[in-house]
């Protein structure tokens, strides 16, 4: 037998006996998360020792992520993973040896291809409650797509081009050094837009006579090139990769050594 790890929904769970001619099929709720599929095959294995009142049972699992938490008991959480380990513990008191196997793929088991068959056609509907950390979870990867299918069309956003994807990233430890690198972010520094406090001219760049960005700066303007290459190692880069997840480690030297560093 198997449970198979989803992350999708609408997904089926599928038990297949192999030594009884009978195979069971449920669907679960849209939300519900990979430990209900895993529940169900436990509780599917728990009628099956109870009917042929096995001792020894190997159960299969693709599911590699389910089988470290039923490992270690200590740090599972999830009711649904409580349950389980509680239904293991009362297996055991009845001296069931359960062995718990990986197997990467159900791909050339027969028993698992027809417990997988079986699964495309599940219409029963199995009615728990959901614990409200997977509804949170639901609502939270829900909400997150919106945001970035919202972002995926700032392209002329600034930071747009340096965070095309929404995550949380890394924080330098001095908070000076990180609002300053935040800054050089977003594209907006005492600098480049002291003018819109002042009601003054966007600054331009003396050399170049285009307006005077952060781009412009750190990438474009001729008067760096050298200093670039001193401290990167090369005159063409991409802001990217000063001021990415993973900020160049000499962008900081690099700045006051221009002398720009104090007036971000």
């Amino acid at each position: 037998m198997a449970g198979r790890r989803r992350y999708q929904y609408d997904k089926p769970v599928r038990l297949k006996y192999p030594n009884r001619q009978e195979t069971v099929s449920f669907s679960h709720r849209k939300g519900e998360y990979w430990w209900y599929g895993q529940h169900t095959v436990c509780q599917g294995q728990r009628e099956w020792i109870k009917y042929l009142l096995i001792k020894y049972l190997s159960i299969y699992s693709d599911s590699l992520s389910t089988l470290e938490t039923l490992a270690h008991p200590q740090t599972a959480t999830h009711p649904i993973a409580s349950e389980i380990l509680c239904l293991l513990a009362r297996l055991k008191a009845r001296d069931c040896e359960i062995l718990f196997c990986w197997i990467p793929s159900h791909v050339g088991i027969h028993g698992n291809e027809l417990a997988d068959t079986a699964a495309k056609s599940a219409s029963i509907d199995l009615n728990h409650p959901l614990p409200y950390a997977d509804i949170k979870k639901s609502l939270l990867i829900y909400v997150h797509s919106l945001w970035q299918e919202s972002w995926d069309q700032q392209i002329h956003n600034k930071l747009h081009s340096i965070q095309p994807l929404l995550k949380l990233w890394p924080v330098v430890p001095v908070r000076m050094l990180d609002v300053k690198l935040n800054r050089l972010r977003i594209g907006h520094t005492h600098l480049t837009h002291k003018y819109l406090l002042f009601g003054e001219r966007c600054p331009a760049c003396t050399t170049c006579h285009v307006n005077l960005t952060v781009h412009h700066i750190l990438v474009e303007c001729p008067v760096f090139s050298n200093h670039r290459s001193r401290f990167f190692s090369s005159a063409s880069l991409n802001i990217r990769d000063l001021v990415g997840e993973s900020p160049h480690q000499h962008i900081f030297a690099f700045l006051r050594a221009i002398g720009i560093f104090n007036f971000l």
